[in-house]
């Protein structure tokens, strides 16, 4: 699979295994190998596993941010906050490994992780001003 690999590419296979392995720190040594290429080639996209592991952050947000968005999306705020909440639910049950990251973003140090977080909850914040 070495042609075709970009920095979209890595960071999908490394959602992908967070997924299947949740909990499991994710190795370059793996993902390179679950991606048919040496672990150098990645680094032509990656500048460390803790990018990788950045981009899974921002993976797992902006996944969370959709299905959520999509959950409140035309519905008045009573209703809207219980699909809300049915939704995150829902993400936090079929994506353990994801969540994982989801609930340590408040956490980070790099701050488009700290500002997924709080996109994460403006959907609350607007229900609930309204």
């Amino acid at each position: 699979m070495g042609k075709g690999l970009s920095r979209e590419v890595i960071v999908e296979a490394a959602a992908e295994a967070v997924r299947k392995n949740p909990f499991q720190q994710i190795s370059v040594n793996e993902l390179a190998r679950t991606l048919g290429v040496k672990p150098a080639s990645l680094y032509n996209h990656i500048a460390s596993a803790e990018d990788i592991r950045t981009e899974v952050g921002l993976y797992a947000a902006g996944k969370l941010i959709r299905e959520t968005g999509e959950a409140v999306s035309g519905k008045m705020p009573e209703d809207a906050l219980m699909s809300f909440a049915k939704a995150y639910r829902a993400y936090e049950r079929d994506n353990p490994g994801l969540y994982f990251y989801i609930i340590h973003l408040h956490d980070a140090e790099d701050s488009r992780l700290r500002e997924a977080a709080a996109a994460i909850i403006q959907p609350i914040i607007e229900i609930l001003s309204t």
